[in-house]
């Protein structure tokens, strides 16, 4: 990490919310955000949210806020601020559930995800299969060095979230792909995301709805986080098949793409600072 008196007084000066996407500061943003954090917040900040695609959708401006008590205060107060990105909605990728909701919406879709979200799902089948794995996959890699981003950061989520979710285990590579065009961190042109995007969506709206239909039949069905939406209850309330299909989507969008960077970042802190590493090996 740089630090942020390395900095001309000058660029300190000039340095503004709007610039956060260059290149140079996308690769070691935090002298940056240094910066900005002694200056007032910032409008003007143009981003891509999840699902939007560079060239195709047109990118509106939005709020820099950097320091903690301005990000705290926000995040209390629901009245002021709301959590809906209508950019993201009118695109043509699906709109993320929980993120982009407000309240009072927000409240009932929290209750109906814990609901799916059971200890028992969690405790007595995904964990289990997430330690054997994890164990399969490191003794399949074997001794010597290795790139822990190619050869297990970018698989394991990806194969974790076919399991959360009750599609073929086989499908990860899909699932990877379809989550770094959707959260616009890998390298594809407007019409591959826009693909992927469509993709993604009809995957899900398709496993959505045999899985509905094998229910109403009576046939035996795979418990789940696919059948806990399907099934859960909040106030009186179900969701619909589109917003569990929208769920399905979340979750993969939002967990697969997120924890390949940070197992790589795990890994790094671990690298350089041995002494937590040293602890971790010490106390299992």
């Amino acid at each position: 990490m740089q630090n942020s008196d390395k900095h001309p007084a000058a660029e300190a000066e000039a340095f503004t919310a709007a610039q956060l996407n260059r290149p140079d500061v996308i690769a070691n943003p935090y002298p940056y955000y240094h910066l900005l954090r002694s200056q007032p917040p910032q409008f003007g900040l143009l981003d891509y949210p999840p699902g939007t695609v560079p060239g195709k959708d047109e990118p509106r401006p939005a709020w820099a806020f950097l320091k903690y008590e301005d990000v705290a205060f926000i995040a209390r107060e629901h009245e002021l601020f709301s959590s809906r990105d209508e950019m993201q909605e009118q695109s043509s990728a699906p709109t993320l559930m929980l993120v982009n909701d407000a309240r009072p919406r927000h409240k009932n879709l929290r209750g109906n995800a814990q609901q799916a979200f059971s200890p028992k799902l969690i405790d007595q089948d995904v964990a289990p299969w997430a330690e054997r794995t994890v164990a399969d996959m490191i003794n399949r890699i074997g001794a010597g060095e290795l790139d822990i981003m190619k050869t297990y950061a970018v698989e394991l989520p990806a194969r974790f979230m076919t399991r959360l979710l009750g599609t073929p285990e086989s499908d990860w590579p899909r699932l990877r792909d379809w989550g770094n065009a959707f959260m616009v961190t890998a390298d594809f042109t407007a019409e591959e995301r826009l693909q992927s995007n469509a993709d993604l969506a009809q995957y899900y709206a398709d496993a959505v709805r045999e899985r509905i239909a094998d229910i109403q039949k009576g046939r035996s069905v795979g418990d789940d986080l696919m059948t806990a939406f399907i099934s859960s209850e909040f106030d009186g309330q179900r969701l619909t098949p589109e917003e569990v299909i929208r769920f399905c989507i979340t979750l993969v969008v939002a967990g697969a793409e997120t924890t390949v960077y940070f197992l790589g970042n795990l890994v790094s802190t671990l690298i350089e600072h041995q002494e937590f590493f040293n602890a971790i090996k010490g106390d299992r």
